[in-house]
């Protein structure tokens, strides 16, 4: 019967192997911890960030800071406009002339 687990390695051969499966097993435990403390400290900073943790949560969020900032954008573009055409009316009725002496030609 022990004959039939016989392979032809020599005692130190299988504790060689085993020391080398042993390696990498322990490397695999590694990179699993790193993975799951790399996950936590993103859930973790997600949380304090904007109250979600899940990918699709804050990727939720995100949409929603842009439609923000998108809102905040457009508001600026039109105080822009206005002061632009508030400016080009005060060239045209000479105002510019009392308020800047030579530089009321210039844009």
């Amino acid at each position: 019967m022990a004959t039939q687990f016989e392979n032809g390695l020599t005692l130190s051969q299988l504790a060689e192997r085993n020391a080398e499966l042993v390696t990498e097993v322990e490397k695999l435990r590694a990179e699993r911890d790193e993975s799951l403390n790399t996950e936590r400290v993103w859930e973790n900073t997600m949380m304090e960030v904007c109250g979600e943790d899940g990918p699709a949560s804050v990727a939720s969020e995100i949409r929603a800071l842009q439609a923000l900032r998108d809102t905040a954008m457009q508001a600026l573009k039109s105080q822009i406009e206005q002061l632009a055409a508030e400016n080009v009316g005060l060239k045209a009725a000479g105002i510019l002339k009392l308020i800047r002496p030579g530089r009321a030609t210039s844009n």
